[in-house]
């Protein structure tokens, strides 16, 4: 998939995440994707965006267009065993359990599946791209090396999909 920098709102509005993340998916200008964000969500306005929205803006958007986004959720959480020795009053427990570890950003880049796909992630209230070694959001605004970057780096990653161009 190419790397696509969006233009700016050309308007006195805030560049929001959710937007700017469909103007780098669809390969339009950021104003684009918001008036077709409004439109597919039926909103007035746009300030946030759930994950259902996201995906209802990116299912409303391959539906009318011959170029495909083929959308797959990947797991965002690492299940791992965990064994304690609890002390008391009474003598000692022993505890087992499992436990899910959230990743930070920078956690999840080191170990992501594909190391040149593209994907759409989700850290704590913002949305970002991350393409190959390369990230974009609407605060960079331009393809940055990841290992460059400063934002955003150890929020919690919410949710991650895998995007791909169909052909079409």
């Amino acid at each position: 998939m190419g790397r696509y920098t969006p233009k700016p709102t050309a308007k006195a509005r805030h560049n929001w995440c959710g937007p700017y993340a469909l103007a780098v998916l669809f390969g339009c200008s950021y104003d684009r994707a918001y008036d077709l964000a409004l439109s597919y969500l039926g909103k007035n306005r746009i300030t946030g965006m759930w994950n259902s929205e996201m995906l209802r803006c990116i299912e409303r958007r391959n539906n009318e267009v011959r170029k495909q986004l083929s959308v797959m959720k990947l797991d965002v959480s690492e299940v791992y065993n965990y064994e304690t020795f609890v002390t008391g009053e009474r003598g000692g427990v022993r505890v087992r359990g499992t436990k899910m570890k959230n990743k930070t950003l920078t956690q999840w880049y080191k170990t992501r599946p594909d190391k040149r796909g593209t994907y759409l992630v989700q850290v704590t209230g913002h949305y970002v791209i991350v393409s190959g070694t390369q990230i974009i959001d609407n605060n960079s605004k331009e393809w940055q090396p990841f290992h460059k970057r400063r934002r955003n780096k150890r929020s919690f990653v919410r949710s991650i999909w895998q995007i791909e161009r169909s052909a079409a």
